[in-house]
């Protein structure tokens, strides 16, 4: 039997921390029990007051629901796209410090963006082409020009299109990069440690997973493929057994199975586990759901109406699944603490060395009214996230990157000689792609 890429029509939203009840819209051929597409929801601030809220495909368009702090939701606000709206992601492609919108378009085979209003409204769409029928999208910064891109899967031309951003908003013409059959859902992460954005793409129809290295210009090299199950659909990234390297987790679609490719530090995947879940596995999420410090998935399961928990083991290895009863036909899922205040649940970042001091070759000698810095110094940082955790911390220097470091306590020694003043910055990301920055002001001699 074939397997088709198709779409979903509507969805409910149960604020459960996943995405359920979703209609499928029947392909041409009039298969609709075939729908693999990963619609992909975002849970986003897109009305500047740190409370989170919600951007939601439709049919027809996209809804946008804005939180109200308790777990609740208000004023949703529908904006019509009347392509075949599939994916979308959030972004500041415009450097306004505003939140806008990037919606793949499965009928016209384009990409819209949509820019924040900072009241969680949106406006002046505009539109960029793709190749045949686009599915996920996600960002990266694959060019390090410290400007969002974006990356999209062709789910019928067997490619990803890159869209590199300007900064304004605006994005070059695209550029194609040859995957496997079907390509569906796609997640990006530096999976060689050469601090350059890689892609992971699952090809739904090959029954594999290409790997795809980027080469720092916004370009990506020959892929690498590995062998999943059948009917590869959703796909995270995340480190499973805590050694620093990131790692996969993928759902396939038609053999109830969840596959997990454990990552070196090369980019090779040396490890293959599957484990059962229900039926029909379509996203995935990991989160920490029994806060043992160890990330766990969870998938929505279309033909069973359940969700699978798999708690994991901190060495790359789940326990066996517990499910749990949700609406007909769930398909995507999203975790957060939607009933915690926010504060709880902030990525925070400090730079607690230096502070405002003198410091000679890395000892503090007494308070001063910014830091002065003589010779070598560690820069020191404490970041935290309490639901997902700190997958990494970076560390720049008048806005050129310096160093990463990806293990407690974070810190990177400043040894290069140079003087006057400098602005240091340091970049925390969460094991959900969450980023928050802190900068900070610093005299240095020798």
């Amino acid at each position: 039997m074939d397997k088709k890429i198709l779409f979903n029509k509507g969805m409910t939203l149960a604020i459960i921390a996943l995405l359920s009840g979703l209609s499928i819209m029947p392909s041409i051929s009039g298969d609709i029990e075939r729908n693999t597409n990963i619609i992909h929801n975002e849970t986003v601030n897109v009305e500047k007051d740190q409370i989170l809220d919600l951007a939601v495909t439709n049919y027809d368009g996209i809804s946008v629901l804005l939180g109200d702090g308790t777990g609740g939701f208000k004023d949703r606000k529908d904006y019509p796209i009347e392509d075949g709206p599939a994916s979308l992601v959030a972004g500041d492609f415009n450097k306004d410090e505003i939140i806008d919108l990037a919606v793949t378009n499965h009928r016209e085979d384009d990409v819209s963006i949509l820019f924040g209003d900072g009241t969680g409204g949106f406006r002046d769409r505009k539109d960029y082409p793709v190749k045949d029928r686009p599915a996920c999208i996600t960002t990266g910064d694959f060019n390090k020009d410290e400007i969002i891109d974006l990356a999209v899967t062709n789910s019928e031309h067997n490619s990803i299109s890159i869209l590199i951003g300007d900064g304004n908003g605006a994005f070059d013409t695209q550029k194609d990069y040859p995957v496997g059959d079907g390509p569906a859902s796609l997640v990006a992460g530096d999976f060689n440690k050469d601090e350059i954005i890689d892609l992971a793409v699952t090809n739904h129809r090959e029954d594999d997973v290409s790997i795809l290295f980027g080469d720092g210009t916004g370009g990506f090299g020959d892929r690498k493929d590995y062998r999943v199950e059948n009917g590869p659909a959703g796909i995270i990234s995340n480190d499973f057994n805590k050694d620093s390297n990131l790692d996969l987790g993928v759902t396939n679609f038609y053999d109830n199975k969840i596959s997990i490719l454990i990552g070196d530090e090369n980019g090779k995947f040396i490890q293959y586990k599957e484990y059962l879940v229900g039926a029909g596995p379509a996203g995935i999420v990991a989160g920490d759901f029994n806060n043992d410090e160890i990330m766990d998935l969870a998938t929505p399961n279309f033909f069973d109406g359940t969700i699978s928990i798999l708690l994991g083991d901190g060495k790359g290895g789940f326990d066996n699944h517990q499910n749990y009863q949700v609406g007909k036909r769930p398909y995507n899922i999203v975790a957060d603490n939607f009933n915690s205040n926010i504060e709880d649940n902030r990525l925070n970042i400090v730079i607690n060395k230096p502070d405002n001091a003198i410091y000679i070759k890395n000892k503090k000698i007494l308070k001063f009214f910014i830091p002065l810095v003589i010779g070598k110094i560690d820069i020191e940082v404490n970041a935290s996230q309490e639901q997902f955790g700190i997958h990494k911390v970076e560390f720049y220097v008048d806005d050129s990157f310096q160093a990463m470091d990806e293990t407690e306590p974070y810190s990177w020694n400043w040894k290069k000689k140079t003087f006057f003043k400098h602005t240091i910055k340091v970049i925390a990301y969460d094991n959900a792609g969450n980023n928050v920055s802190k900068e900070i002001t610093v005299l240095k001699l020798f």
